[in-house]
């Protein structure tokens, strides 16, 4: 339990890199003491290891090994149920790799898992994941109502971090549904509470999300000076690295910057998305590349390019980005027809 605890402030404050060496000693003592409750934890700190770092197949391995070693009657549920704890990660790796009606099944079992349990804890971790899991599935109201219902949870005990990650999700949702300098002002809120409490794991994403928000209110110029704070905020936090390389090319395209920098953009981070296997935002890349392509009077190979990423891809049709990927290859092909 203590080299656990060493690893949360390892992990926290100073990224995967530094949370690796105290996650290995944790699954080594627990592997050695044959105790097999004494093994769900250790299995859910390399999970996460391995996501924050982008090595997504490891992460789902271990997710998958809490899970199967989880015994409710033997569980050790301190802080928090390790099930309703390695269930949201589980969903958030299964988005990664393309398992995208998976993911949300699986951060939907969370929520009910956790609502059993009746623990605030519980419910405030699974309900900010659930909300996790549908800003990056681009559903803002469904981001923002699990949100308000972590931070519901977060009014009955007090859970500082997971009210802080709450308030990002929510601003994220509040901006992209209309009122973008309210959403601006809440994801500032979170980030900054975030900060407080020592946490600066996760803070590229978020400031990913704060970039969003910016976008939406037309500070483009305000956008990509977040995005440049946001890469490589968290040493060995790579993860995210794809999702905001693609953001930054958009809004350089945007802006009309050079278009050979902002293709380069575009390919890094594709390349980041194809090593680590992440399938969705493969696909969200080449889509905002294919427009970029298309829009310079190379559409078959926009069209090509868009075709491989969309046909990796066997569920999660009705969502934004394979909805816009579909509607998108159509009109290439039919311009190539």
């Amino acid at each position: 339990m203590l080299v656990g605890g060493l690893w949360v402030t390892a992990i926290i404050q100073k990224g995967p890199l530094a949370g690796q060496p105290l996650a290995d000693q944790a699954l080594a003592a627990a592997e050695r003491s044959g105790i097999v409750p004494a093994q769900v934890w250790p299995h859910f700190q390399q999970q996460q290891q391995h996501f924050y770092k982008g090595d997504l197949l490891r992460a789902r391995r271990h997710g998958d090994r809490a899970l199967a070693l989880y015994d409710e009657a033997t569980a050790v549920v301190i802080p928090m149920d390790p099930r309703a704890a390695t269930l949201g990660f589980v969903a958030l790796t299964a988005w990664q790799l393309g398992l995208v009606d998976e993911g949300r099944a699986l951060a939907h079992e969370g929520v009910e898992w956790a609502e059993r349990g009746r623990r605030p804890i519980d419910r405030a971790w699974a309900e900010q994941q659930a909300a996790w899991l549908h800003v990056l599935r681009r559903e803002p109201a469904e981001a923002r109502r699990h949100a308000e219902r972590a931070l519901a949870a977060c009014t009955e005990e007090s859970i500082p971090t997971q009210e802080a990650a709450a308030l990002v999700r929510q601003g994220w949702a509040i901006a992209e549904m209309g009122a973008p300098e309210e959403g601006i002002a809440v994801v500032r809120d979170g980030i900054e509470r975030l900060l407080a409490t020592g946490q600066r794991l996760t803070l590229e994403f978020n400031l990913d999300l704060l970039a969003d928000a910016q976008a939406r209110a037309g500070d483009v110029g305000g956008a990509l000076a977040t995005l440049a704070e946001a890469e490589g905020a968290v040493p060995g936090e790579d993860v995210w690295r794809a999702d905001t390389l693609r953001r930054r090319a958009e809004l350089r395209a945007l802006q009309g910057d050079d278009a050979t920098a902002v293709e380069a953009t575009f390919r890094d981070a594709l390349a980041v998305a194809r090593r680590q296997g992440a399938r969705v935002y493969e696909l969200r890349i080449a889509t905002a590349y294919a427009r970029f392509l298309r829009d310079h009077h190379r559409s078959a190979e926009a069209c090509a390019l868009l075709a491989s990423a969309y046909a990796a891809l066997t569920e999660g049709f009705d969502t934004p980005d394979l909805t816009e990927a579909r509607q998108l290859l159509e009109e290439l092909r039919e311009i190539g027809g």
